[in-house]
């Protein structure tokens, strides 16, 4: 790797001892070298002009920070909200028995619950099903094979495999319920998860496992058929991390109770069904979870709703949902979109019914007929905040607004300019968090999170607006509450929450929150990301590339570079398993080869295999202490670590007899190894000193151990 130059590679003293050395050599008349004398004084003065220009030098600019940054697409992280899983269920008060209206069956999204002081909030919209899961079954698509009953392994804390021990294409998990309605339903599957450094970490794009589909039982012509849940938000990634899945079963309008299997209760039945299985082990499936819904930690203080058509009642009225939270007392908004821009429309034109959960309910009274849902949106605001703002812009270079949006997560800002004096259109602007990538024609306005301030450009790196009172306003905001001094946090159990009208059991912790990056904190990671970028690497730095592959738990690596000339290199790769001798699955190499390319080894080529399996055998004779009992069990376990050592390199290793002998030789009761010998059941790599040298593709294993055990005769 081309190591950075120093520029900065001399302090003052440094300097000033060199300069005094070659005084002699430039000026050999110069003989008073005391610090009284003029010239010194100005020697060290122009010592101290060059320390310091030396320093400036050595620095880059802000902006050279963020265009060296540009180039492997590092970018400041921004906040982000704790998030948790709970689960969700009503809580009926005895005095509303027989009231059906009591409790709200839907819960919007955003809607709020409080941990002691912590505030979350809903990622997305929950229908509560006052249903229970009554049967979970493992078999084929059609129940031909073995049926396997998981609900008895989740109650006994037992591994419970989705998908069977050996997961094949057809094979199902079946879940049943005693009643389900046409609407979304939420699982939380809890998946066993790998011990900590088994598999490196890996997103859905990077690496795909299995796939298949989520299908539900429906009863046609009194026969049982299995339909697609077309609307589906899976998370698991077929099984491999816990994770929400979301099924509208709106569409699904047979959905009734079935006798699946004979003898069993008739029940609601869904099932996911596997069309691709290449699963380097089999997954582990500890419960499922009803009713989960995902929880932020986070204070929504201005959002632009999405709207939907609900209903229209004798052509008078035109009422239009809200499936969002919006707060009680929020300052309201609804605008129609027209081509100057979006309108404000008139109150007297619709009314606002709001329930106790926070959803809103839009009725148009007036020219209904003639209005796009699509044309409108619906803006609130927190009465927290004070209801929607707007800001006066003066017109000025690098202005600065300050708003009460401190500690805003940056993602969720969304923001607006009236730029034509004579009119109310609000033309988007987006907000950075520098400007010096701008152009003059962007609209681009510089945010600090932390502070809330707004600042903007001069014109020619970010667009200057004209002066307008109320002419910036922001329609999309969330906090971090940060302010209360909870702040975004890592990791927090957080127990049980109880509302007056439900009940939510957490199934995870809050975690994942962080801190908005600084600049000083991404330029570090651009700096270790650029180590990466070398013009040769070693064979220990590309092992080490290999073993980082996205979703791979891998052993061990070796590089095999190639020979001449229009060889490829090889590249041998040993998975974790628990199967004695694993081969390299097909989704590990190319799996693998995505890694090769996309880490810049294309420079040669490599072809990626497996390793090569070498049997070595061992023949022992020990003479024992006869007074001490010796285990050949112990023994044969000393010589299967040594051949197969848990951590290490396992390649191309050699196998020492003399180092072996030293470890028998060391258990107790044993005096000395008589006779030690090491063969290979195929090839020849024994060296002249007994000793065996395995090739940089190979591994060896212990496949047979002859052992003889004699007391010692005193001879």
């Amino acid at each position: 790797m081309l190591s950075p130059h120093k520029l900065d590679d001399q302090n003052f003293v440094d300097i000033v001892n060199r300069s005094r050395r070659l005084i002699q050599k430039y000026a050999p008349n110069w003989t008073n070298e005391n610090a009284s004398d003029p010239g010194i004084t100005i020697l060290e003065m122009l010592a101290w002009l060059k320390d310091n220009m030396q320093y400036y030098m050595d620095q880059s600019h802000l902006i050279s920070q963020h265009a060296y940054m540009d180039l492997l697409d590092i970018k400041q992280l921004p906040s982000k909200p704790a998030t948790m899983v709970a689960s969700v269920s009503t809580v009926y008060d005895p005095e509303y028995e027989y009231d059906t209206n009591y409790a709200f069956d839907t819960l919007p999204k955003g809607y709020p619950v409080w941990a002691d002081d912590i505030r979350f909030e809903l990622s997305e919209k929950l229908n509560v099903q006052d249903a229970q899961i009554k049967a979970v079954y493992c078999s084929d698509a059609n129940f031909e094979g073995a049926i396997y009953d998981l609900v008895g392994a989740f109650e006994n804390n037992a591994d419970a495999h989705p998908f069977s021990y050996n997961p094949k294409e057809d094979h199902c998990l079946y879940i049943g319920f005693d009643t389900l309605e046409n609407d979304l339903t939420n699982l939380y599957m809890d998946i066993k998860a790998d011990a900590d450094g088994y598999r490196n970490n890996f997103s859905a794009d990077q690496i795909e496992f299995a796939s298949g589909i989520w299908e539900i039982a429906e009863t046609i012509d009194d026969r049982t058929t299995w339909s697609e849940i077309e609307h589906v938000e899976d998370n698991t990634r077929a099984f491999m991390t816990s994770g929400i899945v979301s099924l509208d079963l709106s569409l699904s309008s047979r959905i009734g109770t079935i006798n699946l299997l004979k003898g069993e209760e008739a029940l609601v039945w869904i099932r996911y069904r596997l069309y691709k299985a290449e699963y380097d082990r089999a997954p582990i499936l500890k419960n499922i979870v009803l009713n989960a819904v995902r929880l932020e930690q986070k204070h929504t203080v201005l959002n632009c709703h999405k709207l939907i058509e609900h209903s229209t009642d004798d052509n008078l009225t035109q009422s239009i949902q809200i499936d969002e939270y919006v707060p009680e007392g929020a300052e309201i908004l609804l605008e129609m979109r027209t081509r100057s821009g979006y309108k404000t429309i008139d109150e007297s034109n619709y009314t606002i019914d709001r329930n106790d959960t926070g959803m809103v309910m839009v009725n148009l009274n007036a020219h209904h007929e003639s209005i796009d849902i699509s044309n409108l949106r619906l803006i609130s605001g927190d009465p927290a905040l004070g209801g929607i703002k707007a800001y006066d812009i003066d017109g000025l270079p690098y202005s600065k607004i300050r708003t009460a949006l401190e500690n805003t997560l940056f993602d969720s800002l969304h923001l607006e300019m009236s730029e034509d004096y004579n009119s109310d259109k609000w033309t988007p602007w987006k907000a950075v968090h520098s400007l010096w990538q701008s152009k003059s024609d962007d609209r681009h306005i510089l945010f600090d999170e932390e502070s809330g301030q707004f600042e903007f450009g001069n014109n020619e790196i970010g667009m200057l607006p004209d002066p307008k009172e109320k002419g910036l306003r922001v329609i999309e905001a969330a906090l971090s509450l940060k302010t209360s001094g909870n702040g975004n946090y890592k990791s927090i159990l957080i127990d049980e929450i109880m509302t007056e009208d439900y009940a939510f059991k957490p199934i995870t912790k809050a975690s994942g929150g962080r801190q908005h990056e600084s600049m000083e904190e991404a330029f570090i990671r651009f700096k270790k990301e650029l180590s990466k970028v070398t013009r040769m690497m070693s064979k220990r730095q590309i092992e080490e590339i290999i073993l980082t592959t996205p979703g791979l738990a891998l052993r061990d690596v070796s590089v095999i570079p190639a020979k001449s000339q229009g060889e490829n290199g090889k590249i041998i790769a040993l998975p974790k398993s628990i199967h004695k001798s694993p081969e390299l699955p097909g989704i590990y190499i190319e799996a693998l080869n995505k890694q090769i390319q996309s880490s810049r080894l294309v420079t040669e080529n490599w072809t990626v295999h497996g390793p090569d399996y070498i049997g070595i055998k061992v023949k022992l004779e020990i003479i024992k202490d006869p007074a001490v009992n010796v285990s050949t069990e112990d023994m044969k376990s000393l010589v299967t670590r040594f051949m197969e050592p848990e951590s290490g390199h396992l390649f191309g290793r050699r196998f020492s007899v003399g180092n072996l002998r030293r470890r028998l030789e060391a258990l107790s009761g044993v005096l000395r190894v008589a006779r030690l010998s090491l063969r290979t059941t195929q090839g020849s790599y024994k060296r002249a000193d007994g000793d065996i040298q395995l090739p940089p593709s190979a591994i060896g294993k212990l496949v047979d151990f002859d052992i003889q055990v004699l007391d010692d005769q005193g001879w």
